[in-house]
């Protein structure tokens, strides 16, 4: 993830689209070849693709208080050892959390590669702000603002992330990683928070090892007027259904290359073209 201070007034950003996937969402097989008997009527789907053309798939299930997990992807969630136990949901001091917890899954083996630390977390969003602990760099209207937003997209307020150190063989571009694994993390995108699905046909899809490109910060905005703007590029893969991008630490990405956007000015006056410029993004965060 890069940053660029733009200080110069007056500036707006003209942000490119995403890419498109490579991948045909609607032609991956969705079909759970075997489903253990779910405590509660609600269970919540996502599915997890691995690789350049997404052919390893691994299914992800919560039942209310209980999480299962395909380990190795042969479609049936009844094997051992595919039960996870999800702690209780602790109390969060955050302006816009009400309610949070990580559930632990471990190592998972697919592909004959082996991904470590495998995590899905839930995050309970509050209705109104919280501001008696403070709201840091933030207003209490653009907390408000955005728990707003969150809670058009989601009625429920709550909201998913699923995190794993993956094995960057899984890619097919990195030769020699001396055996390192690199963060890679899903949660916000252009299109909103990431959600586990009520049926498997419309469960998110998480691309993990997948084409990588880059995408805006999408809670970032740069303002016309004379204060500093900042924009922030995540380096990562899309997937399929909001906040499905894959964020992808950098620490395999040379330390000389460097992202380069385009950022076009208003005509200092009507009827005159707007000015363009371009700025590299050397700074990492």
């Amino acid at each position: 993830m890069n940053m660029l201070r733009l200080c110069k007034a007056m500036a707006c950003l003209a942000l490119w689209s995403l890419p498109a996937s490579p991948v045909d969402w609607s032609k991956i097989d969705r079909r759970i070849a075997k489903e253990p008997g779910y405590q509660t009527k609600t269970p919540k789907y996502c599915l997890i693709v691995f690789g350049s053309e997404a052919k390893q798939h691994v299914w992800l299930v919560l039942d209310g208080d209980t999480l299962y997990i395909d380990k190795n992807g042969n479609g049936d969630l009844t094997d051992e050892g595919e039960r996870v136990k999800a702690p209780v949901f602790k109390p969060s001091i955050h302006p816009a959390h009400t309610q949070d917890r990580s559930i632990a899954v471990g190592d998972i083996t697919i592909g004959g590669l082996t991904h470590t630390d495998l995590t899905v977390s839930q995050t309970q969003y509050r209705r109104k702000v919280d501001v008696s602990n403070g709201v840091g760099a933030s207003t209490p209207e653009e907390w408000q603002e955005y728990l707003d937003s969150i809670w058009r997209q989601r009625p429920d307020g709550l909201a998913y992330m699923v995190s794993v150190n993956l094995e960057p063989k899984c890619y097919g571009l990195f030769e020699d990683t001396k055996g390192r694994r690199v963060l890679h993390l899903t949660w916000i995108d252009r299109h909103g928070h990431l959600a586990f699905a009520d049926r498997p046909k419309d469960a998110p899809i998480i691309h993990f090892g997948g084409p990588l490109t880059l995408r805006h910060q999408p809670t970032e905005n740069l303002r016309c007027g004379n204060d500093p703007g900042q924009t922030t590029l995540c380096l990562g893969t899309p997937g399929f259904g909001p906040g499905a991008f894959v964020t992808m630490g950098f620490e395999l990405v040379p330390k000389d290359v460097s992202p380069t956007i385009e950022v076009q000015f208003p005509a200092k006056q009507q009827g005159q073209q707007p000015v363009t410029s371009k700025y590299v993004l050397k700074e990492r965060c």
